[in-house]
């Protein structure tokens, strides 16, 4: 199953996991600011928004910062607890937090919907904080603290260190007499390339997502926010044991 714990997983079940989750987190994130003119994952920022509207005395941009954040801790709060409650399932442990993340964007889609000039609302930027707290803490725990979707400043570091890591090693092989070729060969079949790789499908997914959130909601209307709960729901169904090969093994009966 895809959504098996942190030390079980493969490094395909890992970017499987960061490219269905990132590209969710980035629709959320383009779409959310172009309705409420905020990236709905980024506490730093909220943060720091908060920081200026207290130097400013703008108590309505400093009540909207600490929602957001309180949101998205509730939702982070919210995963972990789930987690803890279901500890006992051998499948679907995560399909309760997934269910909620998608009732939650589904929600906020149809209000976005039904309110398309309220703009910058408070209620709306809890919602899709709050879903974003939930995910992220979600995908900490199933992977083991391996991937992170909802952010990439840390993956864009962890990029940088790798390229140095991965130069490094290439130079050392070659040193010590390989060629280029065969120093390449040994990364791409290595552990720096699975780590690069992941975060490399990070970035993109999230990109993608950053892409195509916006798009529809330029091309269609604000349900362009249930979009990502498609997604979600197809993760549920692969939590639940639905998958190709659980299709495969009843399509296949006794000889």
């Amino acid at each position: 199953m895809p959504l098996s714990n942190g030390r079980k997983r493969t490094f395909r079940q890992n970017v499987t996991l960061a490219v269905l989750l990132a590209s969710v987190a980035g629709a959320v994130n383009a779409a959310g600011f172009f309705i409420l003119g905020v990236h709905t994952s980024h506490m730093t920022g909220h943060t720091a928004a908060m920081g200026e509207a207290l130097a400013t005395g703008e108590l309505g941009a400093v009540k909207f910062g600490a929602s957001a954040v309180l949101a998205f801790m509730a939702g982070a709060a919210t995963s972990a607890a789930l987690f803890e409650v279901t500890a006992g399932l051998k499948r679907a442990r995560h399909a309760p937090a997934l269910a909620i993340e998608a009732s939650v964007l589904g929600a906020a889609a149809v209000y976005a919907f039904h309110h398309p000039h309220e703009g910058r609302t408070t209620g709306l930027a809890v919602a899709l904080s709050f879903a974003m707290g939930l995910q992220n803490a979600l995908v900490t725990q199933i992977s083991g603290a391996v991937v992170r979707t909802t952010h990439l400043t840390g993956v864009v570091t962890d990029l940088g260190i790798e390229i140095v890591a991965v130069v490094r090693a290439i130079g050392s092989r070659i040193h010590a007499g390989a060629s280029m070729m065969e120093s390449l060969r040994h990364f791409w079949v290595g552990r720096e390339f699975e780590r690069v790789g992941l975060h490399l499908a990070l970035f993109a997914a999230f990109l993608t997502g950053g892409t195509i959130g916006p798009l529809l909601l330029l091309h269609s209307d604000p349900l362009a926010l249930a979009a990502p709960g498609v997604v979600l729901v197809g993760l549920i169904l692969f939590d639940l044991g639905i998958g190709p090969e659980e299709v495969k093994a009843h399509d296949v009966g006794p000889a």
